[in-house]
């Protein structure tokens, strides 16, 4: 049993790696593409934000340093958003309004985990001054 979970685990973070190799490679042919339209695009690396990707069980553990993080002066730098898992009870300032459209059940250890970033990292991808990916868990500092 415990080589078939080391084996389920291995192909989950084998998979987040494949698809965050799919999302690079992507935003590089992009941003090749951009770079031949450079005369159009000249302020696109200026204006690049960070897209923050918080998959929460519901709060943040600890908001208080996310809003010292976040302050509202580089608010044109970032982008936030998140899924959680018990959306209804998210009181904090900071994501409380930045759930993503499509939401999927997920369960500790499951599979539906990596689809619920997919899900996330495709909205984020919708933005296209948004030029970097932060995964981040609702414990993460």
């Amino acid at each position: 049993m415990k080589q078939k979970n080391k084996l389920r685990y291995l192909s989950i973070i084998i998979t987040i790696l494949l698809i965050c190799l799919i999302i690079y490679k992507l935003k590089y042919f992009e941003n090749i593409n951009n770079f031949e339209n450079e005369n159009e695009n000249e302020n696109e690396n200026e204006n690049g934000k960070i897209a923050f990707l918080f998959l929460t069980y519901s709060n943040l553990k600890r908001p208080d340093i996310w809003n010292r993080f976040f302050d509202d002066k580089n608010s044109n730098k970032f982008t936030i958003y998140n899924h959680a898992k018990e959306s209804d009870k998210v009181t904090d300032i900071l994501i409380k309004d930045k759930h993503i459209p499509e939401h999927i059940n997920t369960c500790w250890k499951c599979l539906n985990l990596v689809e619920a970033n997919l899900l996330m990292m495709k909205q984020a991808l919708q933005d296209p001054l948004n030029q970097k990916f932060i995964l981040i868990s609702d414990s993460c500092i």
